[in-house]
């Protein structure tokens, strides 16, 4: 987990995210890993494959006890569609904290062309997520929202609520500032004077 961000929750469910691993010995009594495993077995052997969550499966890799299998939306073909037009994907299909899993996993395999793809994308989409905020309503909820990732809803939701704060600024509906009723007695005499 990132140090940076350790009491973030979406830090913590960014590493739930189930990533497939195989392992690399026999697991003893550690079957209950498994949801597919035979009721009353108590071991998984070499070779297994099974979903863990990348908070497990990261350390059990550095000390070659499994091997983590890239998932399929980090394949070369899902690459490509990404690298094709990445605004009109639904990337939260695919994974809710997309960019936090690929970075992890990147970090971990020690892909740089994948660290280097999620930028690109972020980018891309950073600027559609913009637009979008600033010519949508705060009751509206247009199309491209339902696509976005955990991150991006975030930044979507925080830049209308800024455009709605500065409207409200901008078009004087905020409060007036008034004098405080304790010194408005001296203010008169002041005037009287």
């Amino acid at each position: 987990m990132n140090t940076g961000k350790y009491w973030s929750v979406d830090a913590f469910l960014s590493e739930e995210e189930n990533v497939a691993v195989k392992l690399k010995c026999d697991a003893k009594n550690l079957a209950y890993l498994d949801p597919q495993s035979e009721p009353g077995s108590k071991h998984m052997e070499k070779g297994r494959e099974l979903k863990i969550p990348l908070w497990l499966a990261v350390p059990l890799a550095q000390k070659d006890f499994v091997d983590i299998a890239t998932p399929n939306y980090f394949g070369n073909a899902y690459k490509d569609t990404m690298k094709a037009d990445p605004t009109t994907l639904n990337l939260k299909e695919r994974c809710q904290y997309l960019y936090e899993v690929g970075l992890r996993l990147a970090q971990y395999i020690g892909d740089e062309s994948l660290t280097k793809l999620l930028g690109e994308v972020f980018q891309l989409r950073y600027r559609k997520i913009l637009d979008s905020a600033c010519s949508t309503k705060v009751s509206d909820t247009p199309l491209f929202a339902l696509k976005l990732t955990a991150t991006e809803k975030d930044m979507f939701t925080h830049r209308q609520e800024y455009l709605q704060q500065y409207d409200v600024w901008k078009n004087r509906r905020a409060d007036k500032i008034q004098i405080n009723k304790e010194v408005l007695p001296t203010a008169k005499r002041w005037k009287l004077k």
